[in-house]
């Protein structure tokens, strides 16, 4: 659930041993940078101001934070879904805790997705260990929304006033346990589907 890592005590560990660790940590949490730490030295740099506002530049720097880009390394699937979503898988480890970063073409309305995150952290909350995301809007399509929640915690969502790159899809960024993507998909789509239909 980190944002960073810090590896301590790497002068002890054999390379080969070193070089296995850090592939668990990186496949276990793409988006954390590993920091090795010697004798305890560590630039408070990075460890301090790691949210997606920038002091430095005194500006939101949503792909920092996010880094969804972590995940392009892993296993991608079309799934031609009608919605147009792909899908980016990165479980290169263990059956229980998943990582993957769920992309969408086509904007949300805030009421699917405010109920669907509802009913996410009140069913699975504590199987879902981290959320990041910057998801587009339907019926804001030039403000997109950051959300970041912690099992049933979530922070108050983030109002930006405009895109912070290019790119305006919906990318969501997920760490679970024993929660697969498949669900988490079939539960947004149904959330949609239900306020599409007519009543």
């Amino acid at each position: 659930m980190a944002d960073r890592l810090l590896l301590t005590k790497t002068d002890l560990a054999e390379p080969e041993a070193r070089q296995t660790f850090e592939a668990r940590l990186a496949a276990l949490n793409p988006s954390a940078p590993i920091i090795p730490v010697a004798q305890g030295v560590v630039d408070p740099a990075l460890l301090f101001n790691l949210g997606f506002f920038d002091p430095a530049t005194k500006s939101v720097d949503v792909r920092r934070w996010l880094r969804d880009e972590a995940f392009k390394g892993g296993h991608e699937n079309a799934h031609g879904h009608d919605h147009g979503d792909d899908h980016l898988d990165f479980n290169r480890h263990d059956d229980r805790i998943r990582a993957f970063c769920i992309i969408r073409e086509r904007p949300i309305a805030w009421g699917v997705l405010s109920g669907w995150l509802d009913g996410l952290a009140t069913m699975r909350g504590d199987d879902l260990l981290r959320l990041k995301a910057i998801v587009a809007l339907s019926d804001r399509p030039d403000e997109p929304v950051v959300l970041h929640g912690v099992q049933h915690l979530f922070h108050p969502p983030v109002l930006l006033p405009r895109w912070p790159s290019d790119d305006r899809r919906t990318r969501m960024v997920f760490i679970t346990r024993d929660l697969p993507q498949e669900t988490i998909e079939a539960t947004l789509t149904a959330f949609e589907k239900a306020v599409e239909e007519p009543a």
